[in-house]
């Protein structure tokens, strides 16, 4: 499909996507913050820049075209980004959300029948939020982590990547926390998810290689 995206910035007025997409049920548009970080929590802030992307379409949305509108940014594909979309009708505490998989992607289409202007954050090198960390144990060493599609459960005490799965923790409701009901994120300062995961990429963590 041919591409029909387009970026402008804050000071183009006469783009009213409820008008526009009124009868397009899959096309939106991205309110895209980048090249700045978040700052506070509670009362989370984005200190950045902000550019539109309109005529997204979610027949074709996905990581191809995230690539694609960070090089019309001026950003370069070796960078590592952090992808987040916000849940329109929460705030930035409590609604952001991971956007790494192919079920956040499905999920983040799935809100453009109601919503037509959707936020994305980007983080650039590291991130200061993490909302895919179910529980920070009090050992770091320790943690339970639900990767969109599946739950994964990881003791580094007594890891073994050949071992089968462990079906009693598999099965234990007390270790199943789904992400919606979080209350809060883990300040990724006092825990790095990434070092504890070992390299894994079931965080928020996409690193685009040319």
């Amino acid at each position: 499909m041919a591409r029909l995206w387009m970026i402008h910035g804050p000071e183009v007025v006469d783009f009213d996507p409820i008008e526009i997409y009124a009868n397009e049920d899959t096309m939106f548009s991205i309110k895209m913050f980048h090249g700045g970080e978040f700052i506070n929590c509670p009362g989370r802030k984005y200190v950045g820049k902000f550019d539109y992307i309109d005529m997204v379409s979610t027949e074709d949305f996905g990581q191809d075209v995230l690539v694609e509108i960070l090089k019309s940014l001026g950003y370069p594909v070796e960078m590592v980004y952090y992808f987040h979309f916000k849940l329109p009708d929460l705030d930035l505490d409590k609604g952001l959300r991971v956007l790494a998989y192919k079920s956040s992607i499905e999920r983040l289409c799935s809100l453009v029948s109601r919503f037509k202007v959707i936020e994305i954050y980007i983080e650039h090198w590291q991130t200061k939020v993490d909302t895919f960390l179910i529980e920070h144990m009090e050992r770091q060493q320790q943690v339970e982590v639900e990767c969109s599609d599946d739950i994964l459960h990881v003791d580094l005490d007594n890891f073994d990547s050949n071992s089968e799965k462990d079906e009693s923790s598999e099965n234990d409701e007390d270790f199943m926390v789904d992400s919606d009901d979080m209350k809060e994120d883990i300040d990724a300062k006092t825990f790095d998810i990434n070092e504890a995961m070992n390299g894994q990429n079931c965080i928020a963590l996409i690193q685009f290689i040319n």
